[in-house]
């Protein structure tokens, strides 16, 4: 691995959505690499990844309850800013979650 301290600590297994971004982004590894494999298989296994998807309900949304008329329903994926079922969405996605699972 490279000597540089900042690298060193982005390619720390703890957080495998950043290592998988560091491997691929700044050390120039390839998708079908063993390293960064096993990182894009562990992005919903361990880190903030799976902190966001260990939250999830059994129904697949956050919110703290399921809406009960219409106006809820239109603000319940939206709202609250940061905090709802399509912002975990966007955070996801950003972290390297996709719906297609990854090889193993």
């Amino acid at each position: 691995m490279p000597a540089d301290p900042v690298l060193n600590w982005l390619l720390e297994e703890s957080q495998p959505s950043v290592r998988y971004y560091a491997l691929t982004e700044l050390v120039g590894r390839k998708a079908d690499d063993p390293e960064v494999r096993s990182a894009r298989t562990a992005i919903g296994r361990r880190g903030w990844a799976s902190n966001i998807l260990l939250t999830q309900k059994p129904e697949g949304y956050w919110e703290r309850r399921e809406p009960r008329n219409a106006r809820e329903w239109l603000f319940f994926l939206w709202f609250p800013t940061f905090s709802s079922t399509i912002w975990k969405g966007l955070v996801l996605a950003d972290l390297g979650l996709t719906a297609k699972r990854p090889p193993t």
